[in-house]
């Protein structure tokens, strides 16, 4: 993984609040431990007191970032806020749903995927089609296939 992906999967996560600044700015400083010339962007993000800052930081450094890649590793920190009960399935799939229609996921298999969960556990909610149990089994397993 490269560091702009990483960069990039950072700005993707923070979007849902599902990464801390303070995991964030511990990144950067490793970063900044491992080269030889840092540039100030990191030294930036190091530095960060707010997640405005980082963001700014961040989307410098996500120059080209490898989308399939960074859609991976933010399924990581999906899955831990939703085993950590820091999000419902509605809003993952709300999450999954938004990353889809920009083209932000780990193959086209997975994208299709991502577009229906959304629609598919709203109607087994609902109770027009569907049970609301083995949806969101299926996001769960969708998650774990594909996070990195």
């Amino acid at each position: 993984m490269t560091p702009d992906t990483q960069a990039h999967a950072f700005v993707l996560a923070l979007e849902w609040n599902a990464v801390s600044l303070s995991e964030i700015v511990s990144w950067a400083d490793e970063r900044i431990l491992e080269e030889a010339h840092p540039s100030e962007t990191l030294i930036s993000l190091s530095l960060a007191n707010n997640t405005s800052v980082a963001v700014s930081a961040l989307n410098q450094l996500a120059a080209n970032p490898c989308l399939h890649d960074s859609s991976r590793i933010a399924f990581k920190y999906l899955l831990r806020g939703l085993r950590a009960n820091l999000f419902t399935y509605e809003q993952i799939s709300k999450f999954l749903y938004d990353l889809a229609l920009r083209q932000i996921a780990p193959d086209s298999t997975a994208e299709s995927y991502m577009h229906s969960y959304w629609d598919e556990l709203d109607l087994a909610n609902a109770g027009v089609f569907g049970d609301p149990s083995n949806v969101k089994q299926e996001i769960l397993n969708f998650l774990i296939g594909y996070a990195a």
